[in-house]
């Protein structure tokens, strides 16, 4: 793989500093809270689900199994994301179809 050139590095350092001009990075603390709340949500989607699979009279096995998985725009670990954006769907298609999930909510 090449590596980048001095135009290369010269676009790069623009888009950066134009994008932090547009306060499209999070700060540290918002990095944190961000954290936070995903670990807390992703709890509550998860029981959510299990209350919706023992609801459908399904074991308390396969309920626990359903799952649930939230979905975030971009790679929060790589740094390539924008501020906000998530997206709750179930974890696996299984007998839970995602139409349970709809008109659960």
């Amino acid at each position: 793989m090449a590596h980048p050139t001095d135009v290369d590095k010269e676009l790069n350092a623009k888009l950066v500093a134009c994008l932090r001009e547009h306060d499209f990075f999070e700060s540290e603390d918002e990095s944190v809270k961000r954290e936070m709340v995903l670990a807390r949500l992703d709890q509550i989607v998860k029981e959510w689900c299990k209350r919706v699979s023992l609801k459908k009279n399904f074991s308390e096995q396969t309920a626990a199994e359903a799952g649930g998985k939230i979905f975030t725009l971009g790679s929060y670990r790589l740094g390539v994301h924008q501020k906000g954006g998530i997206h709750v769907a179930p974890a696996r298609d299984n007998v839970l179809a995602k139409l349970t999930f709809e008109r659960s909510c």
